[in-house]
């Protein structure tokens, strides 16, 4: 059986404040993917001035994926987030936004999804 490891950063693209790096702190977040090449992260983000925070930089964040299976080369996901949907709810803890397309790489390759 294959372990595949993921891991998500959000960071800010202009300054490079990290919003999340789960592999320095574990938050609960999910990406649903679309069939055009975009799709709606939620992820927990239970400081409320960092998840304002998100929202202020809405049109500045630079979101990553970092995918890794057992002894694999790490594939790189890049999602092009759409800055007038990202959105903090303080009740719930969630900041929820879409990506309108994504850039799948590694070190060796560089694939495009989405237009």
């Amino acid at each position: 059986m294959v372990h595949v490891r993921d891991i998500l950063l959000i960071k800010h693209a202009v300054g490079g404040r990290v919003i999340v790096d789960t592999r320095i702190t574990s938050v609960p977040w999910k990406f649903e993917a679309d069939p055009d090449g975009g799709g709606q992260f939620t992820v927990t983000i239970r400081d409320k001035e960092t998840g304002h925070e998100a929202v202020r930089l809405a049109y500045e964040l630079n979101v990553f994926i970092f995918r890794q299976a057992d002894d694999q080369i790490v594939s790189k996901i890049w999602h092009y987030v759409d800055g007038k949907t990202v959105h903090y709810d303080e009740n719930s803890g969630e900041l929820r936004f879409a990506v309108r397309k994504s850039i799948q790489y590694t070190d060796e390759k560089i694939s495009k999804n989405g237009t």
